[in-house]
């Protein structure tokens, strides 16, 4: 929550407590629509995108846009997605696959990888069969956590009708009707 970075040791007194004794490389909060003040001692410890190098997902977090230094829900998003676009842009091994159902924001993604590291052969393929463990691009994932319906379904309809849309949209709160199981957004399927 954006509030812990509030919780610091040099606030002049601000906070009632003092959580800096988190702040490491290895826990940088993730929140993608939050800011922190060039004063705080979190500034230099929060992230907008995780980039996980295993799996190949740039993982962003929505939080409620009415808490403390948070900033508007979609304006962050759309921003953060189109940061991983531009990174995907210069990466010489992502290349566009035309498929619209593999095409995230006009890079492809190399669902071909194994988990050996390199692209199997068909009969490999035929025995383990497909297994998107890598990739050759970055996939953009929105994890949210508002339980306000109507800022959920904003979102929604403002992020996935974005021309760079993320591959996941993963609800933490609020559960929509349509979408309790995985499923495409505004689809029948």
């Amino acid at each position: 929550s954006p509030s812990i970075l509030t919780a610091h040791g040099d606030d002049f007194g601000v906070s009632t407590r003092d959580l800096s004794l988190l702040q490491s490389r290895s826990f940088s909060p993730l929140i993608t629509n939050a800011w922190s003040t060039p004063g705080s001692s979190w500034s230099n410890f929060l992230r907008a995108v995780h980039f996980d190098d295993a799996t190949g997902l740039a993982v962003m977090y929505v939080s409620d846009s009415g808490q403390t230094f948070n900033s508007p829900q979609v304006e962050s998003a759309l921003g953060a997605l189109n940061y991983v676009h531009r990174l995907n842009r210069a990466l010489e091994s992502c290349t566009s696959v035309g498929d619209a159902d593999e095409d995230f924001g006009g890079i492809g993604v190399d669902w071909d990888r194994t988990p050996f590291g390199s692209n199997a052969t068909e009969a490999a393929a035929a025995d383990i069969g497909p297994v998107p463990t890598r990739t050759s691009c970055w996939i953009p994932v929105v994890y949210y956590g508002d339980s306000s319906r109507k800022r959920l379904e904003d979102f929604l309809e403002a992020v996935s009708t974005h021309q760079h849309p993320p591959a996941l949209i993963v609800d933490e709160e609020v559960g929509l009707a349509p979408y309790e199981v995985p499923a495409k957004f505004n689809s029948t399927d």
